[in-house]
């Protein structure tokens, strides 16, 4: 695609809500955290079937995140729209 597009994305569409929400899941503490507490109380606290689907959960996140940031990324080797411009 042409940088006439990637300039209208990134000049033209502007969301204040997002502006103001996106950048705290930015931080992966406001994430990490949370999440790690979470699923340390579904882990002590649930049945069976619920530590079995938060296990498997974790299963699908770490091999789906290595999948696409060491296999994927590396394939296509394509630049951000924002550092193309």
């Amino acid at each position: 695609m042409d940088t006439f597009f990637f300039r209208m994305i990134n000049d033209r569409w502007k969301c204040a809500f997002f502006d103001a929400v996106l950048p705290a899941f930015s931080d992966k503490d406001y994430i990490v955290i949370p999440g790690l507490v979470a699923i340390g109380a579904l882990l002590y606290f649930g049945r069976r079937h619920v530590r079995t689907c938060v296990l498997a959960l974790a299963l699908a996140l770490a091999l789906s995140d290595v999948g696409v940031e060491k296999v994927l990324k590396n394939v296509f080797q394509r630049p951000r729209p924002y550092a193309s411009l």
